[in-house]
């Protein structure tokens, strides 16, 4: 499926069908079976007051235990494989009640195919985009580069003085 990578959402959209996997399958709580008899496969409304798409229950999951593999086309068709924290890609802490027993869902299900990789992506990974002038390598196509910002990394990329809340 192709995604757009956009630092101005503070989410993703993915396909319906895979946030529902999410409530049902994976994170099955009552919360999550509430919301998906109401949304089923339905495109989340666009907007700041959206409900959260799925909670995770804090006490089911060890976020530094897990990693999503993502596979990209790559130049001529070829895959490109990554992977990277599954927190805060597919779910994170609540920032305002950090408290809560329950991670937030981050991703949202997505209106016609229209399909985004925003902030939580850009905070799970690190993301070079590129667009070289023809006189360059590679012709002038356009690239991206990805490294997983792994929780146990990040201090190795702080400046002096600095420090990992």
């Amino acid at each position: 499926m192709p995604v757009t990578l956009d630092t101005g959402s503070s989410v993703s959209w993915v396909p319906p069908e895979l946030v529902r996997m999410l409530r049902t399958e994976i994170f099955p709580t009552p919360y999550n079976k509430e919301l998906d008899d109401a949304q089923r496969n339905a495109a989340a409304p666009l907007g700041y007051n959206s409900d959260i798409a799925y909670r995770v229950p804090k006490a089911s999951v060890r976020p530094s235990w897990l990693k999503v593999r993502y596979t990209f086309q790559g130049e001529n068709g070829r895959d490109v494989r990554v992977s990277g924290p599954i927190d805060p890609f597919l779910f994170t802490v609540n920032p305002v009640d950090p408290k809560e027993d329950f991670y937030e869902g981050l991703l949202y299900p997505a209106p016609r195919s229209m399909y985004i990789f925003g902030q939580n992506f850009f905070h799970s990974m690190f993301v070079s985009l590129h667009n070289l002038d023809p006189a360059k390598p590679y012709h002038g196509r356009c690239y991206v580069k990805l490294a997983p910002q792994l929780p146990e990394k990040i201090s190795n990329f702080l400046l002096p003085g600095e420090s990992v809340l």
